[in-house]
Parts: structure tokens; sequence; C-alpha cells
């Protein structure tokens, strides 16, 4: 159970990451911040925390339904959480440069 939380939490960080300016989906993610209401932003795209239910829920129907997806997506979310904590010290965002 451990591994599929850890592996769904990392899965949803990469979601996020690719929705980075200058990433792969950043002209996705404008497209979306377009045409979807702003409340859903952040389970979509915007929130590394606010992502663990919606990614949780999709990942659980491509992998399979291996376990509850209660029990799965509780704890994904307080990993993402504690990532999001994490990322805002290490992530450096497109164009800067990791000296700040």
């Amino acid at each position: 159970m451990l591994q599929a939380v850890i592996l769904t939490s990392l899965k949803i960080l990469a979601v996020w990451i690719c929705f980075q300016d200058g990433m792969i989906f950043s002209g996705v993610r404008r497209l979306l911040a377009f045409i979807l209401p702003v409340a859903l932003h952040k389970p979509v795209f915007d929130c590394l925390t606010c992502m663990g239910g919606l990614w949780t829920v999709v990942f659980w129907l491509i992998d399979g339904h291996r376990s509850s997806l209660p029990s799965l997506m509780i704890p994904v979310i307080g990993l993402n959480y504690l990532i999001a904590i994490w990322k805002d010290q290490f992530f450096v965002p497109h164009g800067q440069n990791h000296q700040g």
C-alpha cells in the first residue's frame, strides 16, 4: 500500500511539473485556465495538494483499482502536502537559475 501511495504521489508531482511554465503542458495549462472555472484550477493543475484528490482517482482508474480509493487518496493528499512544502524550497521556476 505504501508503494502505491508513493508512486501515485510521484505521478501527480510529475503532472504538476508538466503544467508549469516552459514545460510540455504549459500551453494546455493556459487553455484550461481560460476554459475551466477558477474553482477547478487548483485540483486540475494549480495546487499539488489539491491535485491529490482528482489525480488519485484518475491514476486509480488507470492502474486498475488495486486498493480502495479512500485508503489511497487520503495518504496521497497528505504526502502531496509534504512535497508541496518541500518543493517551495527546491523547485526552480523556468527561467530562473538555481542560485536565486
